[in-house]
């Protein structure tokens, strides 16, 4: 130490001094945590409708053939001469079978289709973090 005119200066043992403080130091800074969280999909089967049942209606028609049969014209007499009974032939047609309908029933057709199908939309969360203190003593 550099001494001054008119000062007096010795050395003087003088014992340590303690004093307790308590402060808070910061741990952590506060902050933000983003998490993301992705969708999630899920494959479903189910049964689509391609084509409605129907029916379908058809007329068959009846159906002729031609028979041959003798027919008696005259009957015989019985006079003096006697003369036989006379036949001729005569063509016609006969209806052997009525006509009908035919009534079929064409069922629905299904198929099977696969899609994948969004059971839950993606997110984001975001967890705010307080400031974090701790107590020292020095």
């Amino acid at each position: 130490m550099p001494s001054e005119p008119g000062k007096c200066y010795a050395k003087c043992l003088i014992q340590d001094q303690y004093e307790t403080i308590t402060e808070q130091v910061e741990v952590r800074a506060a902050g933000t945590k983003l998490t993301v969280v992705p969708g999630s999909t899920e494959t479903l089967s189910e049964q689509v409708l391609v084509k409605e049942a129907s029916n379908t209606l058809r007329a068959i028609p009846a159906t002729f053939e031609s028979v041959s049969e003798q027919v008696m014209t005259s009957e015989g007499n019985s006079s003096v001469s006697i003369s036989p009974a006379q036949f001729s032939t005569k063509t016609e047609e006969v209806l052997t079978k009525d006509g009908y309908t035919i009534l079929r029933v064409v069922p629905a057709k299904f198929e099977t289709v696969t899609e994948q199908v969004i059971t839950s939309e993606g997110s984001s969360n975001i967890t705010i973090t307080p400031t974090q203190f701790t107590s020292k003593s020095e």
